[in-house]
């Protein structure tokens, strides 16, 4: 009989140690299915303890032959050693937004890498549209507008987890409210806007221009 060990997943390398008992036998080893393309060896064939090296990820199946007295075709045991990466997650970069609703820019690691979104912080609850997907759609409630943070986490059997942070300022739609029309007696005027507020942002800037009239205005100061 022969054993050629436990199945394996090994993470972020391309190279295994692989084991077998041929108890008493003299055995051979033998790779029997690869990924596309792959160039793969083993450095000892026949030695029950050797390395299986290669260039690309994916799932490898290694056969031990083991000769036995009276079987022609010998004894066999076969040993799959997955190669899998380590995710590598891209969040996107820190962005605003004028609105409740944003599309996250994050970059998958791909193959059979999968990922999640959640969220970290903020006013409110945000909501994505598949939180599976890296450039998903995220929103907020009505008016839950400020600074919150996101997470696009990559997982793949057998490494570790692997987490990048973003941050998104959604900001509200400024309402510009310049007053009421008027007529005046005299060259000169008292402007008196409505400033937009909002609870969660303090980057509205306004500014006073002149579109249209007999002359030239001079407006000071423009921002008051």
């Amino acid at each position: 009989s022969v054993d050629a060990g436990v199945d394996k997943i090994i993470c972020n390398a391309l190279s295994s140690p692989i084991s077998a008992n041929d108890f008493g036998g003299t055995g051979n080893w033998s790779i029997i299915s690869r990924p596309t393309g792959a160039i793969a060896s083993i450095d000892v064939p026949a030695s029950a303890n050797a390395n299986i090296n290669t260039d690309k990820y994916g799932v490898y199946l290694i056969q031990r032959t083991v000769n036995v007295s009276g079987c022609p075709d010998g004894v066999v045991d076969v040993l799959a050693v997955d190669f899998r990466k380590l995710p590598t997650p891209f969040a996107g970069i820190d962005d605003t937004i004028c609105g409740p609703d944003f599309t996250m820019a994050g970059v998958a690691s791909g193959g059979r890498i999968v990922g999640q979104w959640s969220q970290l912080s903020g006013p409110s609850s945000a909501s994505f549209e598949d939180d599976s997907l890296a450039t998903t759609s995220v929103s907020i409630p009505a008016g839950q507008y400020g600074l919150y943070s996101f997470r696009w986490l990559e997982s793949n059997l057998g490494c570790p987890d692997v987490p990048d942070d973003v941050q998104v300022l959604f900001e509200e739609q400024p309402v510009a409210i310049g007053g009421g029309d008027f007529a005046i007696c005299g060259l000169s005027y008292d402007l008196n806007a409505v400033a937009s507020t909002a609870a969660n942002s303090t980057n509205y800037i306004g500014e006073w221009k002149s579109v249209s009239g007999p002359g030239t205005a001079t407006l000071s100061p423009t921002n008051g």
